[in-house]
């Protein structure tokens, strides 16, 4: 479980922002929720991303959008992004997005797929406590 800094947040189920790895982040704050520990800015948070994404996005539109090979994700707005990332498996499909390992949106048997880089959007980033 990755350790993140909170930043700031507007309390649990709504923005907050974290700083992952050196990258500020805004996600869904479902880590605050619980009160057994007061959290404040600046504190270390452990926590567990995982990612709500649009399921209907077209399967051209997933495996042409990443032509450059990027691994990442770019805000778009609030707590959506546009990810980029590279098949590492399926059975289920996993996709390497660098802040997280995700299986969402892509679903197939085809090991074909395999090492393809992908784009989707992520509709909401969300951070959980895994306390």
């Amino acid at each position: 479980m990755p350790t993140a800094r909170l930043v700031s947040t507007d309390g649990p189920y709504l923005e907050a922002f974290i700083e992952l790895d050196g990258q500020i982040l805004c996600v869904m704050d479902e880590f605050t929720w619980n009160g057994a520990q007061a959290i404040s800015s600046g504190d270390p948070v452990s926590i567990r991303l995982d990612v709500m994404s649009n399921e209907d996005e077209p399967w051209d539109s997933m495996f042409r959008g990443n032509p450059e090979h990027r691994i990442g994700i770019e805000r778009m707005t609030g707590w959506a992004y546009r990810a980029f990332g590279r098949v590492v498996s399926v059975n289920p499909v996993k996709v390497d997005i660098g802040v997280l390992v995700t299986s969402s949106p892509i679903s197939t048997r085809d090991e074909r797929v395999v090492g393809e880089f992908v784009a989707f959007t992520i509709d909401r980033l969300t951070a959980m406590s895994e306390g």
